[in-house]
């Protein structure tokens, strides 16, 4: 979803829902290999009315040039070998069709054979009066680097990291960064696949990035399981969310890992004017000698944090809910 789409609008909820999944299903139907990407993008504006356009792009089978211009008409899938290889009524786009006009917009489609779809459905919608005032990210005059592999997720992730404040480079690869003048960044984020292969090498590279360079990293990992996420942060990461993140979240760890950054900035200007303190931290057991009350309600949340809490020289008290 682009920056300039507005956040609240008025329309039928239902019905672009009902559009949007029905393009969707056919993409992924028709998409043996490739990738699936929905995008949203302001067409055009008037006072009180906003053009928005949802475009599918998907990278499967394509359609004939000639039975485009039929995909629309009820009971027409196209050739009778796709009908027989993927079952269907052909009615689908045909309604997507009338409820995209009866909503005051249209939908089309441009396709190549053997080399994917794109379509677009451009409708009407009203501002919402209730909507607050648009609030624009000040800039956070702090450098990131993101690091992903897979080209439509990197412009995604950049342009939500933009959005945040942060200055933003990007990499497809982790080998590029043996080159690289870390000394620029404030942060790193890490795009990982959801392949063991993927996520063993990534892992490995946040803990050099940290270790050697010393700088907060964001994981982002395409799995949503507890266990998996647990072990990026357990190899240095500082904060680790699952792919796509929602853009609250992401904010949220940004912020967190300058918040680290600036803390260790001052504590590093404190020594330095000071002189040698005479306490010192182990580097391998920080809270050694330190008592931590660890909190989760979900057991195997909590049995995770004990484990780093207590490799980091910590006693460890446990509470399961609020109360």
């Amino acid at each position: 979803m682009y920056d300039d789409v507005p956040d609240d609008l008025v329309g039928d909820e239902t019905r672009v829902v009902q559009i949007l999944n029905n393009l969707l299903g056919n993409a992924v139907k028709f998409t043996e290999r490739g990738e699936v990407v929905l995008r949203a993008m302001l067409e055009g504006e008037e006072e009180q009315r906003v053009a928005i356009t949802f475009a599918i792009n998907d990278t499967g089978i394509g359609i004939p040039l000639g039975e485009q211009k039929r995909l629309f008409l009820a009971f027409d899938q196209g050739q009778l070998t796709t009908q027989r290889l993927f079952g269907g009524t052909g009615l689908g786009l045909s309604i997507c069709h009338s409820l995209a006009r009866a909503m005051g917009g249209e939908i089309s489609v441009t396709s190549r054979l053997g080399e994917g779809s794109e379509f677009r459905v451009t409708l009407m919608l009203d501002r919402s009066p209730d909507a607050p005032a648009p609030r624009y990210a000040q800039s956070l005059n702090k450098r990131c680097l993101l690091v992903e592999g897979h080209a439509q997720s990197r412009i995604a992730l950049r342009n939500a990291l933009t959005s945040i404040g942060l200055a933003a480079d990007d990499r497809a690869d982790l080998a590029e960064l043996v080159d690289l003048d870390m000394s620029r960044y404030a942060l790193v984020a890490v795009g990982c696949a959801g392949d063991d292969a993927a996520m063993d090498m990534c892992r490995s590279a946040i803990h050099g990035i940290v270790t050697q360079h010393r700088l907060p990293v964001i994981a982002l990992v395409s799995s949503s399981d507890e266990e998996t996420l647990g072990r990026f942060v357990a190899s240095g990461a500082t904060y680790c969310l699952s792919k796509p993140p929602q853009i609250r979240h992401l904010r949220q760890s940004v912020l967190g890992c300058l918040r680290s950054v600036n803390a260790e900035e001052s504590s590093a200007s404190i020594r330095s004017r000071d002189g040698p303190r005479e306490v010192s931290i182990d580097s391998e057991q920080p809270l050694a000698h330190k008592c931590c009350l660890a909190a989760d309600d979900h057991p195997i949340n909590l049995q995770l944090i004990v484990h780093m809490l207590r490799e980091m020289g910590a006693e460890v008290l446990t509470a399961t809910n609020g109360h």
